[in-house]
């Protein structure tokens, strides 16, 4: 049995690649859009769950612009008040005994003295927007591909 050969020529592919990539330098921008509305949500979930004493760290919660980096994008949601770490996660002995959210990360806690009883905002604001978080960049993605 003999060998078979085929040739297929497809015209028109450097007009496709050239679509893809004018598609795939719509994403990033597109993703950090949905980033930062998601960004904002958690600063304002964040807001509503921090404890209020003077308001000054309720009012230091920011949301960053958000950032494109090689093929990711980030944005940072910062608790800027110096004493958002020890009311989030607690102090001393009483911070040890604190429940926190399932999955948030462990602290370590000084076991000599009393301390404060942890009141996380920060964690559970992320988690809660987690799922949202999905859907509105892929939404914000969706809409510029689509254009």
């Amino acid at each position: 049995m003999g060998r078979m050969e085929f040739e297929i020529t497809v015209d028109g592919l450097d007009d496709i690649a050239a679509e893809l990539n004018a598609r795939l330098a719509d994403i990033l921008p597109a993703a950090a859009i949905g980033v930062g509305k998601v960004a904002k949500d958690v600063e304002k979930d964040a807001r509503k769950l921090a404890a209020v004493d003077t308001g000054e760290m309720r009012e230091k919660i920011q949301a960053q612009p958000p950032v494109i980096k090689g093929d990711a994008v980030e944005a940072d949601v910062v608790a800027g008040a110096r004493h958002s770490l020890y009311v989030e996660y607690g102090t001393g002995i009483r911070g040890a005994d604190s429940s926190l959210p399932e999955g948030m990360p462990p602290a370590t806690y000084r076991p000599d003295w009393n301390g404060q009883t942890a009141q996380p905002f920060m964690y559970p604001a992320m988690k809660q927007n987690e799922q949202k978080a999905k859907a509105t960049i892929a939404d914000e993605i969706r809409k510029a591909v689509e254009k």
